[in-house]
């Protein structure tokens, strides 16, 4: 986010994106203060729910993608890249480590 305005809680538009900002707050609580701090979690949270979100739009325009039998998968996979990180005790690093300036 160069130059432009650091999103707020106003831009989170729900679905992924308010997924992960409960995820990150009650399972990295110090990636979540480490961001908030910085200002920029809610630049963090609207990122990686777009990037799910548009992970899913491109699995469904995918030929052969079956919604009754695709869909979860698909879901399973952008949840656990990008909206459910590793549990707390699996943050191990020092937040300025794991996510460098």
């Amino acid at each position: 986010m160069s130059q432009q305005e650091h999103k707020s809680k106003k831009d989170l538009d729900g679905g992924f994106m308010w997924q992960a900002e409960r995820h990150w707050r009650e399972y990295r609580p110090k990636l979540y203060q480490y961001l908030k701090e910085k200002g920029i979690l809610y630049d963090e949270l609207y990122e990686a729910g777009r990037q799910a979100e548009e992970y899913m739009q491109e699995q469904e325009a995918r030929p052969g993608f079956n919604l009754a039998t695709d869909y979860h998968a698909a879901k399973e996979v952008a949840l656990r890249t990008w909206i459910y990180l590793p549990d707390v005790y699996d943050e191990t690093d020092e937040p300025d480590r794991v996510i460098p300036d």
